[in-house]
């Protein structure tokens, strides 16, 4: 996780809001100095093709959000 140091767990009221997953985990992996780009894993992988600022590429059972 050296690449990508900041990520981000979501558990219970504060995952379920994002498309009802019981937990969420969010790595940030930015391209350039502005990118603000996401690597995404939702419980129920119930992915959208747009969203949360950007859209999403399933990558297996991760999505890669670019904004």
């Amino acid at each position: 996780m050296m690449a990508y140091p900041h990520y981000y767990y979501k558990t219970g009221p504060a995952a379920s809001y994002i498309e009802g997953n019981p937990w969420v985990l969010r790595v940030a992996a930015p391209r350039g100095a502005l990118g603000f780009d996401e690597l995404i894993y939702f419980t129920l992988q119930n992915y959208p093709e747009t969203g949360y600022g950007g859209k999403f590429s399933k990558m297996h059972d991760w999505a890669y959000l670019s904004q």
